[in-house]
């Protein structure tokens, strides 16, 4: 018996749910397509539109009451924005960790796995 299959009886018996990976491969082929350096220049775009949100926010200030209304509602967008902003940034992070070391795409895949159980 080879490492190879004593790892498969393993995954069998405690988590055969492992053992269909290679349906989650399916995607692989149209997401090796996307280009990292697109990527960043999207997000370094969406990052830099909402620093001109900010200040246009900041210039609205001066315009007294008149834009009392256009400032709150853009306060309260730049909130929301910078949230999804942020979970964009992480998310950016993980694909180039993942770009840069697939193996971790499956050790996190197995872990999420485990922890459905």
């Amino acid at each position: 018996m080879t490492l190879m299959h004593y790892l498969c009886k393993v995954l069998a018996s405690k988590s055969p749910a492992l053992l269909d990976f290679h349906e989650d491969l399916k995607s692989l082929e149209v997401a090796s397509k996307i280009q990292l350096k697109s990527l960043a220049e999207e997000m370094q775009a969406i990052i830099k539109g909402l620093e001109k949100v900010t200040q246009e926010l900041g210039s609205s200030e001066n315009d007294g009451p008149v834009s009392e209304v256009f400032r709150k509602t853009l306060k309260e967008f730049i909130g929301i924005a910078e949230t999804e902003v942020a979970s964009l940034t992480n998310l950016y992070s993980v694909v180039v960790i993942i770009y840069v070391h697939p193996s971790v795409y499956l050790i996190i895949y197995s872990i999420s796995l485990s922890l459905s159980l």
